[in-house]
């Protein structure tokens, strides 16, 4: 292991939640865009080469933990500092790569706590941020948690919006319209 490696950094990044037709928290959560570029609204980057290579390494640390305010990230090493309640697990990815009833990039399935159930449904969080760990050159390796929040740093799929409509990030529309051959700023 080089030491690129073996020194892997924490990252996290927010993105709005997405309650269902139902009013209940959602089953699968936008954690993170398909790459390869990842960039969050306060300007830090990081690549993600291979949405499956991240799933595949993701995978032994599943179920991971779905926290309130990273709580798990900042106990110390000792157990103590924060307390960190789950507000979920996290205990599936995939990757979606085309948009149809998810926009495409890496989701999660969250077995919910009833608090955590609760605080989605009722919109005490709206966001999510996965914290996950990656190299020094900024490249994403895997998942380590995700917390619901209350400030996004990055366009994902909301949580917290009526129906499960797609999300579209403003670089995603503009290619739409190019594709279609409209206009940048064409609306509906």
């Amino acid at each position: 292991m080089d030491q690129t490696t073996h020194k892997l950094l924490l990252g996290a990044l927010c993105a709005e939640l997405h309650v269902g037709n139902d009013g209940q928290a959602p089953e699968w959560v936008h954690l993170l865009p398909l790459g390869p570029e990842v960039v969050g609204r306060d300007g830090r980057k990081w690549t993600l080469p291979s949405p499956e290579d991240f799933v595949r390494a993701s995978q032994a640390e599943l179920p991971a933990p779905f926290d309130y305010e990273h709580a798990s990230e900042r106990r110390r090493p000792d157990g103590t500092g924060d307390e960190a309640p789950a507000a979920g697990w996290i205990v599936e990815l995939n990757v979606v790569r085309e948009a149809g009833e998810r926009a495409p990039g890496i989701w999660g399935r969250v077995e919910w706590t009833p608090r955590g159930r609760r605080s989605v449904a009722e919109r005490e969080y709206r966001f999510v941020s996965p914290a996950f760990l990656h190299r020094k050159n900024g490249e994403i390796v895997r998942l380590n948690s995700a917390g619901l929040v209350h400030k996004p740093n990055l366009h994902l799929s909301a949580l917290n919006a009526r129906g499960e409509e797609n999300v579209m990030t403003e670089e995603q529309r503009r290619a739409l319209c190019q594709r279609l051959g409209l206009a940048e700023d064409a609306s509906t």
